[in-house]
């Protein structure tokens, strides 16, 4: 995916704009989506030092099974950096595998 740069200055980092994603794709449907249905989405999203030494980290977020609320966690690693030298910001995957 690819932001606007408005939306980047708004919503800094990927916590935020996961949080933002989450609720523009399911806020109207937030009680009826299940955590582990097809509906759900997972967001895979890179911050702005993303790529910057040291700034190696992805936060991974989506609606959780057990809270029913948002939940995020960071990842350290190659592929936050790999996926901004890219020239992506982040991944949404979508369905049910």
């Amino acid at each position: 995916i690819r932001f606007e740069d408005e939306l980047l200055r708004r919503y800094i980092g990927g916590r935020g704009l996961a949080t933002r994603i989450l609720w523009d794709r399911l806020g109207g449907k937030w009680e009826k989506v299940d955590p582990l249905g097809p509906e759900n989405i997972l967001l895979f999203l890179t911050g702005p030092l993303t790529g910057y030494f040291p700034g190696g980290r992805i936060c991974v977020s989506g609606k959780s099974p057990q809270s029913n609320g948002v939940v995020g966690s960071t990842v350290a690693g190659e592929f936050g950096v790999e996926l901004k030298c890219a020239g992506y910001d982040g991944i949404i995957v979508t369905g049910q595998s």
